[in-house]
């Protein structure tokens, strides 16, 4: 061993150069890996890079850091994800986006909805209609006199009745091809309703069932 006090290469407990005792040489010092460098734990392996993905033993690693997760409900190529059921505004509002939309799903509510929407419309404009029509007649029975004022009125709200009629016209189908889609049935089912009596009947069946799990055409909404 060497002496630590003048550096003399000897045996034994004392130095014979200075009479120092002998110390055992330390064991070398290990230092800490750098920040990020992989670490030993003693089995053979190290931890990766922060950041880099993890293998938890199952032949499988984490994802990298904002990768969306499979927890395996997954199906046909896409992931579940529920959407929160759709109220009278969102229905009104997606019934006229998705003006003629005729992929997708469209759940009982939201058709339902928009169905509501459509007799208000039209219940309104049948009653300013009838104001308007009803003060005409009346004028002419009475003064025999047809108010060009009133006639006018009438003939207003009568256009607008038909106008709105042709323009919800093909929403209409486009929603109803998409509520058949989220019962797990074709777009073609809609033709049903040209047969007489069973046909209306059984398309008012299909649009009252409840959505089906996810198929083809979509996930399942709330």
């Amino acid at each position: 061993m060497i002496c630590k006090n003048c550096g003399t290469n000897f045996d034994g407990q004392y130095c014979p150069n200075c009479g120092a005792k002998a110390e055992p040489a330390s064991a070398p010092q290990q230092s800490a890996p750098q920040y990020g460098a992989p670490q030993n734990f003693g089995n053979g392996q190290s931890a990766p890079p922060y950041g880099a993905p993890q293998n938890f033993g199952n032949g499988q690693s984490a994802p990298p850091y904002g990768v969306p997760q499979n927890f395996g409900d997954q199906q046909n190529g896409y992931v579940y994800r529920p959407t929160r059921k759709i109220g009278f505004g969102e229905a009104v509002k997606l019934f006229f986006k998705n003006y003629v939309n005729f992929n997708g799903r469209a759940t009982r509510s939201e058709y339902w909805w928009v169905y509501l929407f459509n007799i208000i419309v039209y219940t309104v404009l049948s009653i300013l209609f009838s104001i308007a029509g009803g003060a005409s007649l009346a004028g002419a029975v009475i003064d025999g006199d047809v108010s060009i004022a009133y006639m006018g009125a009438g003939a207003i709200f009568y256009v607008l009745m038909i106008l709105y009629c042709i323009a919800v016209f093909l929403p209409s189908l486009s929603l109803m091809v998409r509520r058949l889609h989220d019962i797990g049935k074709s777009g073609g089912y809609i033709f049903m309703g040209l047969i007489p009596f069973a046909g209306p009947i059984i398309l008012l069946v299909y649009m009252l069932t409840d959505s089906t799990p996810d198929n083809k055409y979509g996930p399942k909404k709330v």
